[in-house]
């Protein structure tokens, strides 16, 4: 059974007015609680990412890089993040480089 997602223009405003306010508040609220472990926040961050990700491959003109630096302007670390991951996609390639993300990890999230 195939689902009427609506038009593109419908989607994006669909993603801009609940999935990505919704989804960044998620990772946030983990992020900003000291109750939170670090594997949950990575956890939750990634999923934010991959998300993100997908939504730079769909709508192009409106998701990217740039974007995502101005709407999380508080953080420093979301568009280095995303790049290195938008440019690693495959795992044997993520595993060849997974020192570069363990440093990205370190430099710009967990000793923010």
């Amino acid at each position: 059974m195939s689902e009427n997602l609506g038009t593109p223009e419908e989607q994006i405003k669909d993603i801009l007015q609940r999935e990505l306010p919704g989804q960044k508040q998620i990772f946030l609220s983990l992020y900003n609680d000291n109750y939170s472990n670090e594997y949950d926040q990575i956890y939750h961050v990634m999923n934010y990412l991959g998300r993100y990700s997908v939504w730079c491959d769909l709508f192009p003109d409106i998701f990217s890089e740039e974007f995502l630096a101005t709407d999380m302007n508080d953080f420093s670390w979301p568009k280095p993040l995303l790049s290195f991951l938008r440019s690693h996609e495959s795992l044997e390639n993520m595993y060849e480089n997974f020192g570069q993300l363990d440093d990205l990890l370190w430099k710009y999230w967990i000793n923010y």
